[in-house]
């Protein structure tokens, strides 16, 4: 289960329906398990996956929002900038300009 989510996270059509389909397990039964198991939703942590990849970016390229949201799984810019905001409470523009590495071009 974690491995297929840390290989297919990117994906913005993956859902975790197809994540349970792949497991072999219902749907149902696959969330309470992986709750159980992680302590938090399968859908908290793909987002937690497609966040952390979001920071690493913002972090260490000048790519685009867009190209960014795209990379990481979601589908359009405004759920990325919503998520990332209340995740982690500022705006990736904000995140980026506060924490970005200088970059060598």
């Amino acid at each position: 289960m974690i491995v297929y989510m840390n290989e297919h996270f990117r994906d913005p059509n993956l859902t975790i329906a197809k994540i349970a389909e792949s497991s072999g397990y219902s749907l149902s039964h696959f969330s309470k398990a992986f709750k159980l198991y992680m302590g938090h939703s399968p859908i908290s942590h793909l987002n937690r996956l497609r966040l952390s990849e979001a920071r690493y970016l913002l972090h260490t390229t000048h790519l685009p929002f867009k190209e960014i949201a795209l990379q990481c799984g979601f589908k359009n810019i405004s759920t990325f900038t919503e998520s990332f905001k209340q995740s982690i409470g500022i705006l990736p523009k904000d995140y980026r300009k506060k924490y970005q590495t200088a970059l060598v071009n």
